[in-house]
């Protein structure tokens, strides 16, 4: 409030109440403020209740300094009612009728110019005005109208009120409000000061906090210890970062020394409840600001996997992947645990998520699996579930757990291959149960930085560099398992385990079978890792998948080429097949008339024909089958990766066809947008088209063209939304293991979604600022204990 008495706007300073909540008791607990001003009625109906204090004047109870202090905190604007009516102030003079006018609340001087009339207040209840200084202040009321029963003669108006405010009794109550107001704003003055001092020291706590809390969460790290006591050296990291901190920063140093060890009652903000509930605001920042990125995207898909952690409940890990300003985001929402397996209930579990998140599920058009049958099944499994709801949300299994399905099929189709991975375990089973074997095995091989693997039933890069070892380290392998066969210092089972595994090494066939999986691993490998990466669109996806058929299909002729380097990979392996001599097999082959004949194998070939042949074949069969499964989204999106060469037919076919499926997304005007769109790119690459689908909508982002091309624009963001791989859930567990370890496993599911979220969004964690929720976190904590201590 300024010192001088103007004209007071009411909608400006409409806070005073919910600042000042005035209990019946007059205690004061809250927010203060420096601006004592005018108030919204209707927003603070229930403290004038508390006060008792009615807004009409002539209702007020006796006067008394508490009944007084109370007035002027609510300010005279809360008692004028001129915005209510005036129809009890009706009066009638003989012929006349004359009623109170907002005129009356306005002074106009001699010059022209206009003031409100602050003191003067309206009775709903009589009809009467009141003077609101001279009600608080005038102690000998019984002879002012306007104090007693208040003023009504309407006819005489206008002179009597000019008269009361030119008073000098009146006067001096103005000057007393005004005195009291301004001894009122200067204490406000100096407690908003002191408060502002208060919450800026807490807010440099806090960004410390904060920031010790960042760094363990994305991490992975764990925060507690045995103890929460500052100075020990198992209170765990929190505890133990703040203090290496102190040790550099002297505000923490000095609030550590004050506040650190004091105990529960004592606030220090650097407790175990303040940490937990700061943890649980930042995951809920980076968790919104997700959510409202997925909203804004629209387009989006949903990538869903499960596994149990180590307390043995089962996690649904949830992945969302949209296309934003022109770039690709897989992100993750969170942990949910689940009970039952089935469709219907994970349908139930991803749903309800979905929905308590904000998501639409309308706006879903993809989802990806892996091949359980629970999660891809065409009836009852989630994605049908699912596709119920939204007929546009289309279900795309997982490129690389195909791609894992096609090699365990493969691996599996005949006895040698069986027999050549169960070869390639029991090697490094032999090593890996004796350390002394094992080290053994790495002063042999000093120079190779390649030791032996284990093999895994559902991560083939496992077996990849299994093999990759054994093909690097042959002669190595070959030459320790003889030493120790022949080393009588060993046990003697050890020594025959050693000379099995040596006798089955030098056979040419497992040579082979060794560069044989090297090239097909090798290249399944390369091409799992490349459709790994989140900006990799489907139609690529599945290119991929056909260059390996093209790949397998070339293979089945460099049987000869396989068998010359297998027989130089190491001077120990045999040059003849284990059955050359023999006739191995014979195979009755009918003829057209009808008689039979036999056609003896030797070793060689029956090993080409039988297993060979055989693994080549079930490589195509697999690749082939699993690849139709993309087909139905290659053939709705491929012509957007070759619009350099698509011509105008086919691309109005096809057109119409993607418009067709996406109705309620595109027109058929898409046409017309890619057809003006190819020769701008053309003009502006100097007549070369960009063929990536992510750099064309970059493009597009960029140079606002968006809404030149809105079409184009959306099928592009349709298109990149769907998932390849369901990889980043894979990864999600990685992080599910780190936090949620055997020393953590009663982890609650809410701090574990907390936690897992700040972790592995870990590049939003670290980018995006938590200086609101401090601020907001620091002026709560601060006016808690301020008023606490301060305020009677």
């Amino acid at each position: 409030m300024n010192e001088t008495v103007g004209e007071i706007d009411i909608n400006t300073d409409k806070n005073i109440l919910t600042e000042l909540k005035i209990n019946k008791d007059a205690s004061l607990e809250p927010e203060m403020n420096e601006t004592v001003g005018e108030i919204d009625i209707n927003t603070d109906k229930k403290i004038l209740m508390e006060l008792e204090i009615n807004n009409d004047p002539a209702l007020w109870p006796s006067m008394s300094e508490t009944v007084r202090e109370k007035c002027i905190q609510l300010g005279p604007a809360f008692f004028q009612n001129k915005n209510n009516g005036f129809s009890a102030s009706l009066r009638d003079y003989k012929n006349q009728k004359r009623y109170f006018s907002c005129n009356f609340f306005i002074r106009t001087l001699v010059n022209g110019e206009k003031h409100e009339r602050l003191w003067l207040m309206y009775s709903e209840s009589t009809g009467n005005v009141f003077c609101f200084v001279c009600m608080l202040f005038n102690s000998n009321s019984s002879m002012n109208p306007f104090v007693k029963n208040g003023f009504s003669n309407w006819k005489k108006g206008d002179e009597r009120i000019s008269g009361h405010e030119n008073s000098s009794v009146h006067q001096v109550c103005t000057m007393k409000w005004l005195h009291r107001l301004n001894n009122k704003t200067n204490i406000n003055k100096q407690l908003t000061k002191q408060l502002e001092v208060e919450e800026n020291y807490w807010i440099d706590i806090l960004k410390r906090v904060v920031e010790a809390i960042r760094f363990l969460s994305t991490r992975g790290l764990a925060f507690r210890g045995s103890h929460e006591v500052i100075g020990v050296t198992d209170n765990g990291n929190y505890l133990g970062i703040l203090e290496l901190i102190a040790k550099f920063d002297p505000v923490l140093k000095a609030h550590i020394e004050n506040y650190g060890n004091k105990g529960r009652g004592s606030v220090s903000y650097i407790s175990k409840t303040i940490c937990e509930e700061l943890i649980g605001i930042m995951s809920l920042k980076v968790f919104d600001h997700i959510v409202d990125e997925i909203i804004k995207s629209k387009y989006f898909g949903i990538v869903v996997d499960s596994t149990p952690d180590l307390a043995h409940i089962d996690q649904l890990s949830i992945i969302i992947r949209y296309c934003l300003n022109g770039m690709v985001h897989e992100r993750f929402l969170g942990f949910v645990s689940f009970h039952s397996h089935t469709g219907e209930a994970l349908a139930t579990t991803v749903l309800e998520f979905l929905k308590r998140s904000g998501i639409d599920i309308a706006n879903c058009r993809a989802q990806t699996y892996d091949n359980a049958a629970n999660m891809s099944g065409r009836y009852h499994g989630l994605q049908a579930q699912i596709k119920d709801l939204n007929d546009l949300a289309f279900y795309v299994p997982c490129v690389a757990h195909s791609l894992n399905l096609v090699g365990d099929c493969s691996a599996k189709e005949c006895l040698e291959a069986i027999n050549f991975f169960s070869i390639l375990q029991k090697l490094y089973a032999f090593f890996a149960a004796s350390t002394h074997r094992w080290d053994v095995l790495l002063r042999n091989s000093k120079k190779s930085s390649k030791t032996l693997k284990s093999l895994s039933s559902t991560r083939w890069s496992c077996r990849n560099d299994a093999i990759e070892a054994l093909a690097g380290n042959y002669d190595v392998i070959y030459n320790t398992l003889s030493d120790i066969s022949k080393d009588m210092n060993e046990n003697a089972d050890t020594r025959h385990d050693a000379n099995s595994i040596k006798k089955k090494l030098i056979k040419l066939e497992i040579a082979f079978m060794t560069i044989f999986w090297k090239r097909v691993l090798g290249r399944f490998n390369a091409t799992s890792v490349y459709l790994q990466r989140i900006e990799i669109d489907m139609v690529t996806g599945n290119s991929m998948l056909q260059s390996l058929i093209t790949f397998v299909d070339e293979l089945r002729n460099d049987f000869d080429a396989i068998e010359d380097e297998a027989k130089i990979l190491s001077i120990s392996v045999n040059k003849e097949w284990s059955n050359g001599g023999k006739n191995k097999r014979k195979i009755i082959k009918k003829y057209s008339d009808g008689t039979t004949g036999h056609e003896s194998l030797k070793g060689r070939d029956t090993f080409r024909v039988n297993t060979f042949f055989v693994i080549i074949d079930k490589l195509q069969t697999e690749l082939k089958k699993r690849s139709s499964a993309y087909d139905n989204i290659t053939n709705l999106f491929g012509f957007l990766t070759r619009l350099d060469v698509i011509d105008d037919n086919l691309l109005k076919n096809s057109v119409n066809n993607l418009v067709k499926v996406y109705s309620r997304d595109l027109e058929e005007s898409l046409y017309d947008e890619l057809k003006q769109f190819i020769g701008m790119v053309k003009v502006k690459e100097d007549n070369k088209l960009i063929k990536n689908p992510i750099n064309m909508l970059q493009m597009i982002v960029e140079d606002n063209l968006s809404g030149v091309f809105p079409h184009i624009y959306v099928a592009f963001r349709i298109f990149l939304s769907i998932p390849v791989t369901n990889c980043e859930s894979e990864r999600s567990f990685s992080a599910l293991t780190l936090i949620k370890n055997k020393y953590r496993c009663m982890m609650g599911e809410s701090r574990l979604t907390s936690l897992s979220i700040l972790s592995i969004e870990c590049e939003l964690t670290m980018n995006i600022s938590f200086e609101n929720i401090i601020r907001q976190f620091a002026q709560e904590k601060s006016r808690k204990k301020f008023f606490k201590h301060n305020i009677i």
